[in-house]
């Protein structure tokens, strides 16, 4: 007599397949479930497409021989589970300042007794000082500095069918450097005023806008002598004395919003 294994952890939807063999004349088989037969199981090999968890069950195959000897396969316990799948991932991305706590959430599967794992980069995290929730849907990150933003953050979620992989989550500190400040400038009346400014942004940031003030932090607007107001290279033509002041450049990263103020 052959039979299957004591247990098996069976997925949605695969196709379950129990199998018993024995030797002797004329045998025929009856499968049962929780001690009930199943209708139409009467083979040495029980197969059915499992499509709920009701396939779940405590399953034997009584075989009897044409001489009337019956003997029953030992139980079979089939754990039937909904495949481990994340169903709400983490952020991609999440800009925070220095030295605050940021958490990333995920959504998961919970059917199969799933269990839950977060990394940096190839290491996997433990509770400390740190990090917090390293086996639960939500990492928390305390006092966070660049070195926390180093390596990408992920999440394995282990059940009784699979184990996914949540997406990459960075966590990053957006800056803005200038590189370059406007210079003080001397015209002549009918002049042209060009003021420059260099900026580039990081930490996530896709790129800057800028904003030319005058020195009480009136917004330049483009139009009439002003070009560049919203550009790094502001110009006035026709110079006047009522344009001898001082200026300010307000630089922004997108999409953090992250702002930084030039000299004057």
């Amino acid at each position: 007599l052959t039979q299957p294994a004591a247990t098996i952890n069976h997925c949605i939807p695969d196709r379950l397949t129990l199998a018993a063999t024995a030797a002797g004349p004329s045998l025929t088989f009856q499968w049962l479930k929780d001690g009930v037969p199943v209708a139409g199981a009467t083979g040495g090999t029980y197969a059915v497409d499992v499509v709920s968890t009701s396939f779940a069950g405590v399953y034997t195959c009584r075989i009897q021989s044409g001489t009337g000897i019956a003997v029953t396969t030992r139980p079979t316990t089939v754990n039937v589970f909904t495949r481990t799948r994340i169903t709400t991932e983490p952020p991609s991305l999440t800009q925070i300042d220095a030295g605050t706590t940021v958490t990333l959430n995920l959504v998961a599967t919970t059917t199969a007794g799933e269990r839950l794992q977060w990394f940096r980069g190839a290491t996997a995290l433990a509770n400390d000082q740190k990090f917090s929730g390293v086996t639960t849907a939500s990492l928390t990150i305390r006092n966070v500095s660049l070195n926390d933003t180093s390596s990408v953050y992920y999440c394995t979620v282990t059940g009784g069918c699979a184990t996914v992989r949540s997406r990459n989550a960075r966590v990053l500190i957006p800056r803005i450097t200038i590189s370059q400040q406007p210079l003080d400038t001397t015209v002549c009346p009918g002049d042209t005023i060009s003021l420059r400014i260099g900026a580039s942004s990081s930490g996530g940031d896709a790129g800057v806008g800028y904003q030319w003030r005058t020195e009480d932090g009136t917004p330049l607007v483009n139009g009439g002598r002003v070009s560049g107001a919203t550009s790094n290279v502001l110009r006035i033509s026709g110079a006047t004395a009522s344009d001898s002041r001082r200026y300010t450049c307000l630089v922004t990263g997108f999409p953090s919003q992250r702002t930084l103020a030039s000299r004057t």
